[in-house]
């Protein structure tokens, strides 16, 4: 016995008492439940009124006033249950009319156990499968009627069979008139029912078509914009008519001419906009350009709208960085630069612009485009670039005022120590003294340094530096005087790296001098610097790898948010003194030097700003200690070096230093002199192993200009550019000038011996 078979209640509705009882111990025996024998349609009705069973077992010739077939006809209209007829014989239209209630199944009398259990059981299943399909067409009946779409169905002949209630409210046709007969065609105006038939045909014929836009026709003449989306009714692999979905346009349309009304507002807006107003999809082309941009670029907006704006407007030096950080932008791989400035492609020539950026989403927030606004600087940074110059003079007036101490005191312990030297008779005693003048020198020639920092610009002079070294001079000169106070906390395994000592010291001071500035009452500044890994895309323009990162905090006043974007900006200052510079000018060394700077700040809690430097590899800077005094004691090199300078005091020290090395050594004051010598020099076969090339030489032939000529007589030539002036790109890029080496001025033995020793 089943589970199932327990849950199912079957009332017998059988006239022959004997035969009622058989059948319940049958159906007991196989399991079921009888609910109750009856013998009579009426009592039948009266006990399904009180207590539904599952199934009814009902004998068609049953006696009284109905018989069976009467019986199930209203056990199935009233309440919806399966009958399965009795019986022993029957005559054909008695059988007719049983058809005609719809059975669930027929047991002929005498009939065997296993066929009773079986056609009770495909009762039940049948009863089950139709009650689960009349749920669902009701569900989905309801669900059509709920879309807000119009629904249809129509025939083969395109007539329409089915409509939603949607259809009916927009059309304004009744039920009664789909009944009667409603073709698809009569609810489109007649001028586009030719297209609707060819499309018809298409669909018919298997071809698939997208949505097609038609102008509707009401009952009552009027008409709405829609678009038609179709598919085939098949049935027995044969196409019988269409279903399809109707959406009303006219909201589309209506929202499509207001964004154009909206468009040309704003069009006009933008045309008197005195800035460049550019739009750009994430095609890169241009969607909307006002009329300064136009006038900008010099065409007119239908032969701009549409290109590409890197491939037609960005130089070709800079167009595929350009478009990859874009790309990058738009795939949310890096974050908005919301100001910038860059060189752009005009009909009559290059042009500076400063762009103020934002990004364009959806609305889901899916970023879409950018919209850049766009001034021309081009004759603002010109001027700028004068003002510049005239500024660094006067910052270097006020830092030669601001250390002209220090330098007083440097030249008291260098004119003192070489004073007693003059008087001490023991070797031991001079000595003593000259190593604290020299010591003295080397505070001057820092000095010196930072003063010709703030002179120049150009690229770095990079070199391997001790960074806890240069923090702590730097910060220290920069806090000279003041009332703040430092503190230091260094990584003890710090890595080293490769950059221009005086471009990073300028750095490091204005960012503490800011921080002194932010503290009137003093304070605290904390530098740190530790070993760090830059992720990819972690930051804008540098790349992955190990960096060094630098971090210089105060407890000052903060940066107020509304500042933030613009305090790298040339000229940007919330301070009553200064020239706003400062940052501008760390912001340009630190990108120079391939690297990363930015701040984070809070007001009345202090700012913290943060450099990333990379790392140099370990064995690029293996430390050759020089021994000075042992080389010159030892006099074992050999060769012939020539000299090129125009200061005599610089020629006689090179002779002294080189002679007292052991190197044969001739000097000149001019490019045409060292061209002539090194000639000969070649004829006789007695060439020099070495030359040294004074970058400016006035009056006369450079370094740049002579080692031009000399690279023409001898290709293998070594040549070492020197020069007290560290702006100019031969300094930084010696290498691509035919040099094999730089050597800054002012230079001690040392420093020429490691030179040397490079080449």
């Amino acid at each position: 016995m089943s589970d199932k078979a327990e849950n199912i209640k079957i009332l017998v509705v059988e006239d022959e008492g004997i035969v009622a009882q058989h059948i319940k111990k049958i159906l007991e025996r196989i399991g079921y439940t009888v609910s109750k024998l009856v013998s009579s349609g009426e009592k039948a009705i009266d006990f399904i009124k009180q207590e539904r069973p599952n199934l009814v077992l009902m004998d068609i010739m049953l006696k009284g006033q109905m018989d069976g077939i009467d019986t199930a006809q209203q056990i199935r209209n009233k309440f919806n249950i399966p009958v399965v007829y009795l019986t022993a014989y029957a005559d054909n239209g008695t059988l007719q009319r049983a058809k005609q209630t719809e059975p669930y199944g027929y047991l002929v009398k005498p009939f065997q156990e296993k066929d009773l259990r079986t056609t009770i059981e495909m009762a039940i299943y049948k009863h089950k499968m139709e009650s689960k399909l009349a749920e669902s067409e009701e569900r989905f009946y309801q669900l059509v009627n709920l879309l807000p779409e119009i629904v249809f169905e129509t025939d083969i002949n395109n007539n329409i069979i089915f409509a939603n209630q949607t259809a009916f409210r927009e059309y304004g046709y009744t039920p009664e008139k789909l009944k009667s007969g409603l073709n698809a065609y009569d609810t489109i105006i007649p001028e586009e029912r030719e297209k609707a038939k060819r499309n018809f045909s298409r669909i018919i014929e298997g071809e698939k078509i997208g949505g097609t836009e038609y102008t509707a026709l009401r009952s009552d003449g009027s008409t709405f914009p829609v678009i038609i989306h179709s598919t085939p009714i098949i049935k027995n692999d044969k196409i019988c008519g269409l279903r399809g979905i109707v959406f009303n346009l006219t909201k589309v349309k209506e929202a499509e001419q207001e964004i154009i009304r909206q468009r040309d507002k704003a069009q006009r807006y933008l045309d008197v906009i005195e800035v460049m107003m550019i739009t750009l999809n994430v095609d890169q082309e241009i969607t909307l350009i006002n009329r300064k941009a136009c006038e900008i670029l010099g065409y007119e907006e239908n032969e701009i709208l549409g290109k590409k704006w890197f491939d037609n407007f960005i130089p070709e030096s800079e167009r595929e960085i350009e478009k990859s950080n874009f790309k990058r932008l738009i795939a949310g791989d890096i974050e908005q630069i919301k100001y910038y400035e860059n060189s752009v492609l005009t009909k009559y020539g290059e042009r500076i612009i400063a762009w103020h950026n934002s990004l364009l989403t959806n609305e889901n927030g899916k970023i879409i485009g950018t919209l850049s606004s766009g001034e021309d600087v081009t004759e603002k940074r010109k001027m700028e670039q004068d003002i510049l110059r005239m500024q660094k003079l006067e910052s270097i007036g006020m830092l030669a005022g601001g250390i002209a101490h220090d330098f007083n005191n440097i030249l008291t312990a260098v004119l003192g120590n070489i004073s007693l030297a003059r008087i001490y008779e023991d070797a031991e005693s001079v000595d003593k003294r000259l190593e604290a003048a020299e010591r003295a020198l080397d505070q001057a020639r820092s000095l010196t340094q930072q003063l010709l920092t703030f002179s120049r610009g150009g690229m770095p002079l990079k070199e391997a530096i001790s960074v806890e070294e240069l923090l702590k001079e730097s910060a220290i000169l920069a806090l000279r005087g003041s009332r703040a106070v430092c503190e230091f906390d260094i990584a003890p395994d710090l890595w080293p790296i490769e950059a221009d000592e005086n471009q990073l010291s300028q750095v490091i001071s204005n960012i503490v001098m800011n921080a002194d500035q932010s503290m009137p009452e003093g304070g605290i500044v904390t530098i740190s610097a530790i070993n760090t890994r830059v992720k990819q895309n972690q930051f804008v323009n540098i790349d992955e790898g190990d960096y060094i990162k630098i971090s210089i905090q105060d407890t000052g006043i903060g940066i107020p948010k509304k500042h933030l974007d613009r305090i790298f900006e040339p000229y940007f200052s919330t301070k009553q003194k200064g020239s706003g510079l400062g940052l501008a000018v760390s912001y340009s060394i630190i990108e120079k030097h391939e690297g990363y700077i930015d701040v984070e700040t809070e007001q009345g809690v202090g700012s913290t700003f943060h450099i990333y430097l990379p790392r140099l590899i370990e064995d690029e800077t293996e430390d050759k200690q020089v021994d000075e005094k042992a080389l010159f004691e030892s006099r074992e090199v050999e060769g012939k070096i020539l000299v090129m300078d125009d200061e005599e005091p610089i020629r006689e020290l090179s002779e002294a230093i080189l002679s007292n090395l052991g190197y044969q050594v001739v000097t000149v004051e001019n490019g045409e002199s060292a061209i002539e010598i090194y000639k000969r020099a070649m004829n006789s076969g007695e060439t020099f192993d070495a030359v040294i090339l004074d970058l400016t030489i006035p009056g006369g032939m450079s370094g740049k200009d002579t080692i031009e000529v000399l690279l023409e007589i001898d290709p293998d030539i070594k040549a070492i550019v020197s020069s007290g002036y560290y702006d100019d790109p031969v300094m930084s890029d010696y290498k691509n000038y035919g040099f094999k080496g730089v050597i800054k001025k002012p230079y001690v033995p040392k420093d020429m011996i490691e030179v040397l020793q490079k080449l």
